[in-house]
């Protein structure tokens, strides 16, 4: 089987304390996988070890069957992989649009012309405007990123991680603080975006972990303690134990 990601005995310490220990799993071309466990868990530290942002005590990461563990996040973003994050980090005084088209122009050159105004570049402008339709924010084009509803900022945020063309997508709660009514369309538009993607999704949403994910993993404690498709795991006692305690 080809694995677009691979942890292999992965482990991840804060002086005496192990938050990632000696984690192994294999991510398999074009499937999309769960991660979830209780607060404390580990898993957004395995997610940053896995991006680059942090580093390994031990063990090593490979993407697309290279080991990329030495490399850090701008060489393993060229390589294919992106993330976005709990917290929403957009460009708060540049409208949607600008937002969008400064993605591009980060992602088509390393060092771009001074001499140049981005407006002229129209492959770029035109790449922003699909992304614009892609997470359907076309008639907030020329809002400014910071007045847009919460739920509108996340899957602004998404387009950015998606301007990169990531093949292996990391997802660390997409879904947090957007409100009951924009649930829906926020779900909808992660279904679309995941399509042929190699995707690890951590949220707390688990409706949402059933319905998008093919196979969850679920860490306890900075290991992981099981792994299988979702109704397997939603009657794990092991799993269960882990979220609700041993009287479970």
């Amino acid at each position: 089987m080809a694995f677009d990601l691979e942890c292999r005995d992965v482990s991840v310490r804060f002086g005496g304390f192990v938050a990632v220990d000696s984690v192994s799993f294999g991510f398999a071309r074009g499937r999309v996988y769960g991660l979830i466990g209780p607060n404390g868990a580990g898993k957004t530290t395995l997610m940053n070890a896995i991006v680059g942002r942090q580093r390994l005590a031990s063990g090593s990461i490979r993407l697309h069957d290279r080991d990329v563990t030495a490399l850090g996040v701008p060489e393993r973003v060229r390589l294919g992989l992106g993330r976005s994050f709990q917290i929403t980090k957009i460009f708060p005084g540049m409208t949607v649009f600008e937002n969008l088209r400064l993605a591009a122009q980060m992602n088509a050159f390393r060092w771009q012309p001074a001499w140049r105004p981005a407006s002229t570049y129209r492959q770029i402008a035109d790449e922003a405007r699909a992304m614009l339709a892609e997470i359907g924010l076309e008639r907030h084009a020329d809002t400014e990123a910071d007045k847009l509803s919460h739920g509108d900022q996340r899957a602004l945020e998404l387009g950015l991680t998606l301007m990169t063309k990531p093949k292996v997508l990391l997802l660390d709660e997409p879904l947090a603080g957007v409100g009951h009514s924009g649930l829906a369309a926020a779900i909808a538009l992660l279904e679309r975006v995941i399509r042929s993607r190699t995707v690890l999704l951590i949220e707390h949403n688990m409706d949402a972990v059933m319905r998008l994910t093919e196979e969850i993993l679920v860490m306890a404690n900075g290991r992981l303690i099981a792994n299988g498709p979702p109704e397997e795991i939603r009657r794990n006692e092991q799993v269960r134990a882990a979220y609700l305690g041993d009287e479970a």
